[in-house]
């Protein structure tokens, strides 16, 4: 139970739990959910299986019965009418309530099941009481009935009677019935004209058995809806989390494919499941360890794509028309590599580049790239027309083997690499616009019939990288080849048509596709215990489940944890039973004193006060929640109205239900409390009657005690058996949302290792179709780090891992004020930018804006944030971009660490023994600022890049720069002088797009440390220590420990 907290007198109550075992919450919530019908339906086999074991019950009792009474009684020709009689009725019994298993007649005819249970009903009081009377009149004989109790125990816990009104006006009618018989026959004989407390002792007697009877039918109808409600939610549980999986599974997989993601996903569960077991890791399960998850294809096409007079359109367009002209090109590239089968691996600006022949291999690998290529020529010409822009492409494509993963840990993204790669990149630089560049080997995979082919480009021929694997080129047209017997080009111009298919939205499943499962697992709940016991073939999965948990007869757990669990559990039904408890003690009292007379002990009305004083003490503690949740309800504000005699209650009261040892004391109390009430009762009134002639009471009680303990006991068996069905069903679930979370936990460490959180959220929940996705922000920092003269092999690609492992860990001391983010590995070139948070972006695409669903959480948060800085500047708007332009330090700083990072592994590697030409410790850096707009474009595979002209700058002050040092333009030097950061002016250089412009060198001492001036502004953010990017110096040797097959997968 949950801690409540009580201060002075004044204290807190929660009724939540509690409310949650209530007939009219329960009763409100199936029809909230609309499970009525279903839960109909779920009564009636619950009710037929009842029926069932009754049926059984009562034949049994009858022949007991009747054997009895001929083998018992010293006359039994007078007994003969006595057991045609209960033969007769047993029969009828039988009869009419067999109807009932006709469940298609009985659901459509609901009167059956009423008239059955009152047809039943009554031809066994009929015979009771006629046998009864006939002995009164034939053989003057005053009898007391026999099967009075039974039947009231007949109709509330067997008879297929729905509704408890019902139930409880036929059980009233039963007894009025057999009162009126008393009255007539019985109590004239044995008392006075004027005893009528003598006479309400049989009312007594009655009422307390009516309110037995109703107490199990309550609590049975409680324990079965809370049970189907309890179903009804682990079903809609499986469901959410199936397509959740499944939804976050179809995202991943379309970044890495599975054979990737699955090692590293079952890295991280096995760290996860370490850290729930208590044993040390070496780091958080949401940091990816040295796992270098690579594997080669032999046998691909690579087909790289450039959209020529790029770098001219992101001078002559604004940011958002750029970025939508991508989304909208590169959305029709990625409909086309799926009808392809071409599996797009990124895009890079304005580059797209895509492999066939990976994810499956196909022997038409080569034949899908050139069709793609000349697919995406077409499309380039439709967006050229309707955007009325100057694009073209050009487009190379190479044949031969790949080597794919994913290498670092932070921001995975899948890429390959290999010399054939570097190829296919040099066709595409040396092509033709408008055409489709191809070597030789992937001519060889085509039908050339098929195909415009024309010689390659002269670039081609004086390329070194080209000369140097002496590679052959060839242009292939858009135009159809005139020996060819079909159009080819029709099939890729068509593609240029079709809409893209609306994206999946997993996370809801069809009402119908619900609803029928739902009917489907209702179906297989089960309704009996008996069933695991007679039936030699199960046909119930529930059950099954079940019987290999507990055992058959007495329904306990097999596993002894487990039963203690259960036995352990709140009861948060207590109440109920000190409800029936003080009645049936109130009437046992009143019963007593009735049948002492004037007669009455002093002992005996001590100790019904001590029992009902206790028992009114319980009842109070138990309902003293439920009056105050009535009058006062949850509301905050009435909790202060209670006191400290209110806090002790509620305490008392929530101790009693977690305390099995309690709840154990409290009951055997009452059962010794009442057993002395009625051992007083039977030592002082000696007369008792028989029920048939003859026939002595002493076997008439102790069978009526027989079948007493047999009814009750075969309830609470199916009460008990509900109650671990129930139960077993709850600690399932637990197991199957441990499993899912845990499952779920290392989908969404990956997929937070791959997109940002937000972008993560807004692609699952919000993006339909292929919509755009972007957000504006104002000054953000981009750097680009280059490691030259590496030669990227399998080998290399170890210690290239290694390398980017390292700096990706430095990402980890960025994550306050300005977190940086990395957007991607180029090769050798690694990525990042500084200042794209979502909390500070201008704004995020209007698409998003409109989507109602959505607004209350990404776009308030935008809208909360801007508001705060708004109030918190103290500035003009005009000037807000000044809190932000500390970006800029906070990107060369972590560009610096980078560098020192480098150094320091440079320093490790001289004491390892390996082949030095697979190592190389230069690198240059280039870095620019200004605005820039980030996002997910196209319509599959998602990747969040960012566009803006500082992301070509940086790339150019990369490319351009000079090793061991940091490049930046003008405008970026000014703003790091202002942090006191001192820019060494190199001059003038030539920018591809831009021309001569000034650039600078971030000055650097020996110790890779800022050469500093007078700063003028003091940035939030100080620097780092230089050690702390190598916490782990030693995990740098494990690529000279492995043979270079190892951990390699050939497809």
């Amino acid at each position: 139970m949950p801690r409540q907290s009580f201060v002075d007198d004044v204290c807190q109550y929660n009724y939540t739990k509690e409310r949650l075992w209530e007939r009219s919450y329960l009763l409100v919530k199936c029809a909230e959910l609309h499970l009525e019908e279903e839960y109909r339906l779920y009564q009636a086999r619950l009710w037929n299986s009842f029926l069932g074991v009754f049926l059984l019950l009562h034949t049994l009792i009858t022949i007991a019965h009747c054997a009895l009474l001929l083998f018992a009684c010293e006359h039994p020709h007078i007994v003969y009418i006595d057991v045609a009689l209960y033969i007769v009725s047993a029969f009828i019994i039988l009869t009419v309530l067999s109807v009932n298993f006709c469940e298609n007649l009985a659901m459509r005819h609901s009167w059956i099941t009423y008239t059955s249970a009152v047809v039943s009903s009554f031809a066994l009081v009929s015979a009771d009481i006629f046998q009864g009377t006939y002995h009164y009149y034939k053989h003057d004989w005053a009898l007391d009935t026999f099967y009075d109790t039974y039947i009231i125990y007949m109709i509330y816990m067997f008879m297929p009677i729905p509704i408890m009104s019902g139930a409880l006006l036929l059980g009233v009618t039963v007894s009025v019935v057999y009162i009126s018989y008393f009255w007539v026959y019985v109590a004239e004989e044995y008392y006075s004209d004027e005893d009528y407390g003598r006479f309400s002792v049989d009312i007594f007697h009655h009422v307390c058995f009516n309110l037995l009877g109703m107490f199990f039918r309550v609590m049975n109808d409680i324990v079965v809806r809370s049970s189907f409600l309890d179903r009804h939610q682990y079903i809609m549980e499986k469901i959410w989390l199936r397509n959740a999986r499944r939804q976050e599974k179809l995202v991943l997989h379309s970044i890495i494919p599975p054979q990737i993601a699955k090692p590293i996903q079952d890295d991280i569960q096995n760290r996860l499941a370490r850290k729930v077991r208590g044993l040390a890791a070496s780091r958080s399960p949401g940091v990816m360890e040295h796992v270098m998850a690579i594997q080669i294809h032999p046998e691909v096409s690579i087909l790289y794509a450039d959209v020529v007079n790029y770098t001219k359109m992101t001078t002559t367009l604004n940011v958002e028309k750029l970025v939508r002209l991508l989304h909208d090109l590169y959305g029709r590239f990625d409909m086309a590599a799926t009808q392809f089968e071409v599996q797009r691996i990124k895009f890079l600006g304005d580059c797209y580049y895509c492999v066939a022949g990976l994810m499956r291999p196909s022997p038409d690998h080569a034949k899908n790239c050139v069709g793609l290529g000349l697919s995406m020529i077409s499309h380039i010409q439709e967006v050229r027309r309707e955007h009325d822009v100057d694009i073209n492409m050009r487009i190379g494509v190479h044949s031969g083997s790949v080597i794919a993963g994913v290498i670092g840990e932070a921001k995975l993204q899948y890429d390959i690499w290999g010399t054939d790669v570097t190829i296919a990149n040099h066709l595409e630089s040396t092509g033709s616009p408008g055409f489709v560049h191809v070597s030789a080997s992937t001519l060889n995979e085509l039908e050339p019939s098929e195909y415009t082919i024309i010689p390659g480009t002269d670039a081609a021929l004086e390329d070194p990288v080209l000369s140097k694997h002496n590679i052959s080129t060839f242009l292939i047209s858009t135009e159809p080849s005139p020996h060819s017997t079909k159009r080819t080009t029709q099939r890729f111009e068509s593609l240029s048509h079709m809409d893209i298919p609306a994206r999946p939205d997993l996370y809801r499943t069809k009402d119908h596709v619900i609803n029928e499962e739902l009917r489907h697992e209702f179906r297989k709940m089960p309704v009996s215990s008996f069933k695991q016991i007679f039936s030699w073939r199960r046909r119930n999965q529930s059950i099954d489940l079940l019987s290999t948990a507990v055992t058959k007869f007495c329904l306990v757990y097999r596993d002894s944890n487990l039963e203690c669990k259960y036995l352990h559990s709140p009861d948060l039904m207590f109440k109920y039973s000190m409800l029936l408890s003080w009645s049936i003690g109130c009437s046992l009292a009143y019963i007593q004193l009735m049948s002492l007379g004037e007669g009455v002990l002093l002992e005996a009305i001590l100790l019904d006060v001590v029992v009902l004083t206790f028992l009114t003490v319980l009842l109070v503690i138990s309902w003293y929640k439920k009056f105050c949740w009535l009058r006062y309800g949850n509301n905050e504000n009435n909790r202060q109205r209670f006191g400290k005699l209110s806090c002790w209650i509620f305490r008392t009261s929530e101790k009693i239900q977690a305390s099995l040892s309690l709840r154990i004391c409290i009951y055997l109390f009452i059962m010794c409390a009442y057993n002395s009430v009625i051992c007083i009762i039977m030592f002082i009134f000696h007369h008792s009657w028989t029920t048939n002639p003859f026939f002595a009471p002493e076997y008439a009680h102790c069978m009526l005690i027989i079948i007493t303990f047999v009814t009750l006991y075969l309830k609470e068996r199916h009460a008990e058996f509900t109650n671990k069905v129930n139960f077993n069903w709850r600690m399932d679930l637990r197991r199957k949302q441990r499993d899912a979370h845990s499952t779920n936990y290392s989908i969404i460490i990956l997929l937070n290792n791959i997109l940002p959180a937000h972008v993560v959220n807004v692609y699952l929940t919000s993006l339909a179709k292929h919509e755009l996705y972007y957000e504006e922000y104002k000054i953000v920092s981009v750097m680009f780090a280059t490691l030259k003269n590496f030669e990227l092999s399998l080998r290399s690609l170890r210690l290239l891992n290694e390398i980017i492992t390292e700096f990706d860990r430095l990402l980890h001391h960025y994550k306050d004020n300005y977190t940086v983010e990395k957007i991607k590995i180029v090769g050798c070139t690694y990525m990042a930018a500084c200042g794209l948070d979502v909390n500070f972006a201008g704004r995020i695409s209007k698409d998003l804006e409109n989507r109602v669903t959505y607004r209350d959480s990404l776009m308030e948060e935008v809208e909360q944030a801007q508001i705060v800085r708004r109030a918190s500047s103290k500035i003009a708007e005009e000037n807000t971009e000044v809190l932000h332009e500390e970006v800029v330090f906070v990107m060369t700083t972590f560009a610096l660490d980078l560098m020192r990072t480098l150094w320091m592994l440079n320093k490790v590697y001289e004491t390892v023994s390996y082949d030095k030409s697979v190592i190389s410790p230069d690198m240059s850096i280039g870095i620019s600022s200004g605005e820039v707009m980030a996002g997910i474009v196209g319509a599959s595979h998602p990747h969040y890049d960012i566009w803006g002209h500082p992301v070509n700058m940086a790339s150019r002050m990369d490319s351009t720069g000079m090793i061991g040092h940091i490049q930046v333009t003008k405008e970026t030097a000014i703003l790091l002088g202002e942090f006191g950061i001192m820019c060494n002016f190199r001059g003038q250089t030539y920018v591809k797009g831009t021309g001569n412009i000034p650039t600078y060198f971030v000055a650097i001492d020996d110790d890779y440390e800022f050469i500093a001036t007078g700063d003028k502004r003091t940035p939030k953010r100080s620097n780092r220590e230089r050690d702390v990017s190598m916490s782990d110096n030693e995990s740098i040797y494990n690529p000279f420990w492995h043979d270079d097959d190892d951990e390699i997968d050939d497809n």
